[in-house]
C-alpha cells in the first residue's frame, strides 16, 4: 500500500509572496479572512506574486494538490499538530 501525504502550509500575508530560492513549482490558494478561496495559481520559482485585496494569507503545497480549488470555495482550516 502506498500512502501519499500532502502538506499544506498557511503563510499569513496581505501583500504577497515570493518564490526566490525555490527549485520546484508549487500551488497556492489566496485565502480571505472568512476562509474563502480568492483564487488558486501555480507558483513558479524566482517570482513575486501580489495578493488580491482582502487576503488573509496563502495556502501553499507542492505540485498541483490545490490546483482545482475554485474561487469562492469555503475552506475548513484545521491545525494538524
Amino acid at each position: 500500500m502506498i500512502l501519499l501525504l500532502k502538506i499544506v502550509v498557511m503563510i499569513p500575508t496581505s501583500v504577497g509572496v515570493h518564490t526566490f530560492g525555490m527549485r520546484f513549482q508549487m500551488t497556492g490558494v489566496w485565502l480571505s479572512a472568512s476562509y474563502t478561496s480568492l483564487g488558486s495559481l501555480s507558483l513558479l520559482p524566482n517570482k513575486v506574486y501580489l495578493a488580491p485585496p482582502g487576503t488573509l494569507g496563502i495556502l501553499e503545497t507542492s505540485g498541483d494538490a490545490l490546483g482545482d480549488v475554485p474561487t469562492g470555495a469555503q475552506l475548513a482550516i484545521r491545525d494538524a499538530r
